[in-house]
């Protein structure tokens, strides 16, 4: 290899390796937003839930918590919010909810990503939304309620945590 040659692949290499730095830099990836307002829109989300279920929202808990970006992004300033809940429902409801939940994500366009029926009336339902929240729907052991889970995706607080 010529001496040009080689100074050509050196530069390639250090701009694929700087690029590659750049692309996976604490919070590169991550969308900016205010722990209130991901905390508003995971509770905006559990109530769309709530709606759809028929019942009110009991237990709430809904608290931020470190998180680790999809680029491997870490930093005290990084964080996801999830919010854990039940609605009241007859066991004998389960099924045809998380039906009925199944097809209104479906027609949204968000990705199933679990749906499971067990032997009785308990199961699970699963999505992901279009902007990256998780939605999860299950049956608790009381079979009187359905647990409900909201995550949000990995956001960087605009101020230090």
């Amino acid at each position: 290899m010529t001496r040009p040659s080689l100074i050509r692949a050196a530069l390639t290499v250090t701009a694929a390796c700087l690029a590659l730095t750049a692309c996976t830099s604490t919070g590169a990836d991550v969308e900016t937003k205010t722990e209130a307002d991901a905390k508003a829109a995971v509770q905006q989300y559990a109530d769309q839930l709530a709606g759809a279920i028929g019942g009110g929202l009991l237990n709430v808990g809904v608290n931020a918590s470190p998180c680790t970006g999809k680029f491997g992004e870490t930093d005290s300033d990084v964080y996801t919010v999830s919010g854990v809940y039940q609605v009241p429902l007859p066991a004998e409801r389960h099924h045809d909810t998380m039906d009925k939940l199944k097809n209104l994500w479906t027609a949204n366009g968000w990705k199933i990503t679990d749906d499971r029926r067990f032997e009785g009336t308990d199961g699970v339902i699963a999505a992901k939304t279009s902007d990256g929240y998780a939605l999860n729907v299950e049956s608790t052991t009381s079979g009187q309620n359905v647990a409900v889970m909201v995550s949000s995706p990995c956001f960087k607080s605009p101020t230090p945590r």
